[in-house]
């Protein structure tokens, strides 16, 4: 499993667009309930980081940035996808139309886990049992 929570993050992919562009899912996490899905649309790529189903920041083209994120899990179900979202849709569930070479996830070097107690890990590890 990916794990981007309390990190910046980039997605980069060298993709083969068809005349007349693509559309949908490049990659995925999570889903309705809380993820983050990497896609075009309209011909620009997006970037979408639903926090726990109630708030998305969207983001379009090449820079911005989520205003919150979820501390500690997305889903217990929910799974990463390149190519198409499987599970239930993060924000779009279209299949790429186009080809996926490769995709590459690079994590910062920032974190914010320090501010989440042993504790409290250890209580929302128990609980996903």
């Amino acid at each position: 499993m990916l794990n981007i929570k309390n990190k910046s993050h980039a997605v980069t992919a060298e993709l083969v667009v068809p005349e007349g562009g693509a559309i949908g899912v490049i990659l995925n996490q999570g889903g309705h309930s809380g993820g983050w899905s990497f896609y075009l649309q309209d011909g620009k790529p997006r970037y979408c980081y639903n926090l726990l189903g109630l708030q998305q920041s969207s983001i379009e083209a090449d820079q911005g940035r989520a205003q919150a994120t979820q501390p500690i899990i997305f889903s217990g179900d929910e799974t990463t996808n390149v190519g198409r979202d499987t599970g239930s849709p993060v924000t779009t569930d279209n299949a790429f139309s186009g080809q996926i070479n490769w995709v590459q996830l690079d994590l910062g070097t920032d974190s914010t886990d320090h501010l989440i107690s042993p504790e409290a890990r250890l209580r929302i590890g128990m609980a996903r049992q």
